[in-house]
């Protein structure tokens, strides 16, 4: 999926920009399943999540830590969330 797709599941209300940490926070919704290339860490502080994995098992989500070129998909509902990404190593 290209960049645009995935923030397209983001409704931004802030977007904080330092040199290879981007930060986002604002109304998520829904992705299909991709992979980052950086950690993903992701705070839901309002509504309800899930992840999925790349077999599709889904499991609610308050916080999480994602991996480099790990697989998988949110799904919001009405969900509200910090998302920021940290390069490797």
């Amino acid at each position: 999926m290209s960049g645009h797709g995935r923030l397209a599941a983001l409704r931004l209300l802030a977007t904080t920009l330092h040199p290879g940490r981007p930060a986002f926070t604002g109304t998520a919704g829904s992705t299909a399943a991709h992979a980052h290339a950086a950690v993903q860490i992701l705070f839901v502080t309002g509504g309800r999540a899930e992840l999925s994995d790349a077999h599709g098992t889904r499991r609610p989500a308050h916080a999480a830590i994602i991996p480099t070129r790990v697989i998988g998909a949110l799904a919001c509902l009405a969900g509200v969330a910090v998302i920021m990404y940290a390069p490797r190593g």
